[in-house]
């Protein structure tokens, strides 16, 4: 779910034919439209295969990511605040490396650059972030791999914003909870 720039909440789902399909109420804090609306299939060769992160652009834009059934991190976005959607665009996959199935996460740092983590097979949490607020998306980087950690069957990871703006990542791994931060509000060191 997510908030839209006037209030109006806005709910995303996967359907049985592998589209995003969301909803959005009429007025903020009212009542709901009766039909749902399809952004579509990722592409012609590729449907959702992870549910949906959703989260508000510096702009106020909503800004939805998922992986592909091609291993790929997609994302699709308002084209204005409150406004019609965008097409389907893909981050690619990085090279030896499959994301979980547990799907991403995505955080605003403190500039309001969207930032979106997941966990990658090799052990590692994966990140990438835009180069400015609302704008281009900056290349893959690793987190690191977790020591001793099998990511493949663990929940996503979950992220959250610092009260001094610094993101903070969290992912649980059998009887652990994993954690890492940045050392600066946009920088994980």
């Amino acid at each position: 779910m997510g908030k839209n720039a006037d209030g109006r909440l806005e709910v995303f789902t996967v359907g049985s034919d592998g589209a995003l399909w969301h909803i959005w109420q009429t007025t903020a804090g009212g009542n709901w439209y009766n039909t749902w609306f399809s952004s579509g299939k990722l592409s012609t060769s590729a449907e959702i295969y992870i549910g949906p992160a959703v989260i508000q652009n510096a702009d106020g834009r909503l800004e939805v990511f998922t992986v592909g059934s091609d291993g790929a991190l997609w994302h699709i976005w308002q084209n204005s605040p409150n406004g019609t959607w965008n097409t389907w665009t893909s981050f690619g996959t990085i090279p030896n490396v499959q994301f979980t199935t547990a799907g991403p996460a995505v955080g605003k740092n403190k500039d309001g650059r969207l930032e979106v983590l997941i966990a990658g097979n090799d052990g590692a949490l994966w990140h990438t972030w835009q180069v400015t607020p609302g704008k281009n998306w900056n290349n893959w980087d690793s987190l690191g791999a977790l020591p001793s950690t099998n990511l493949s069957t663990a929940p996503a990871p979950v992220v959250s914003e610092n009260s001094d703006g610094r993101l903070e990542v969290f992912v649980a791994s059998g009887d652990r909870l994993w954690h890492a931060w940045q050392v600066t509000p946009g920088s994980w060191g």
